[in-house]
């Protein structure tokens, strides 16, 4: 599993290399984005992993923290017509169970989404709590010169928590662009930690893939698990492979 880890960056490379046409959608690593770029029945599978050590403590020893374990998150989310989605996805940490509907589309010159989800979430040995997260993000429809810049907010039925999320995507060339987000912390501050989430890093966009390669500082996946903030500052490896199928 290490290896393999350590091997899908330069794969990813060599893939991006060869390509022609590109993935059709921009993507966040943990904001829910306006699907514009998809099309009905299109079907969307992706591998999320967060590594849990510290990518600069020790980097020779641990491989950049790659060799601390991981959190991973497995989805599939297919196109619907009028511009529907359903998802479904498994997060490793939790044994989280998450089940969603999305809207997506344009209007006034933006591009709007809207998703109400369901999880199922371990929380203690054999017991498990249930509960919704209501999202929505709203982005420009063109990129404003080179960068994309979304805003989302979603709210957590269980934990009965708000979340906020920035982020923006800066065009290199037609396969490369930069991006960064941050989770600012909103909720009660007893329930949350100390540091704001945020990610930043580079994706690479070929023909049926697109690779976002980061570091961040929470392990947590999505909004849902990134707003109630970070126990430290420390920058972690974390990447995503989206593949069209």
């Amino acid at each position: 599993m290490r290896k393999t880890a350590r091997l899908l960056p330069a794969a990813a490379l060599l893939c991006a290399a060869a390509a022609g046409a590109v993935y059709p959608e921009n993507g966040m690593m943990d904001i829910g984005t306006p699907l514009l770029g998809l099309e009905q029945g299109d079907i969307e599978l992706s591998v999320d992993h967060r590594f849990l050590g510290d990518a600069f403590e020790d980097p020779f020893e641990d491989f950049f923290g790659a060799d601390m374990g991981a959190n991973v998150r497995l989805g599939a989310r297919m196109i619907l017509p009028s511009q529907l989605d359903l998802g479904v996805s498994y997060a490793r940490f939790g044994s989280v169970w998450g089940a969603s509907a999305g809207w997506s589309g344009a209007a006034a010159g933006l591009g709007l989404r809207a998703q109400a989800g369901f999880y199922s979430q371990e929380v203690s040995v054999d017991e498990r709590e249930s509960g919704g997260m209501l999202e929505g993000s709203v982005e420009p429809a063109e990129r404003l010169w080179r960068l994309q810049p979304v805003v989302s907010g979603g709210y957590d039925t269980r934990t009965e928590m708000p979340g906020l999320a920035l982020g923006g995507d800066l065009l290199l060339s037609d396969s490369y662009s930069l991006w960064g987000e941050v989770m600012p912390v909103v909720g009660d501050e007893q329930e949350t930690a100390d540091n704001s989430a945020f990610a930043f890093g580079v994706t690479v966009r070929t023909y049926g893939h697109q690779f976002m390669f980061g570091l961040g500082n929470s392990t947590g996946m999505g909004l849902r698990g990134t707003m109630a903030g970070a126990a430290d500052s420390d920058l972690r490896l974390n990447f995503r492979i989206k593949r069209l199928i």
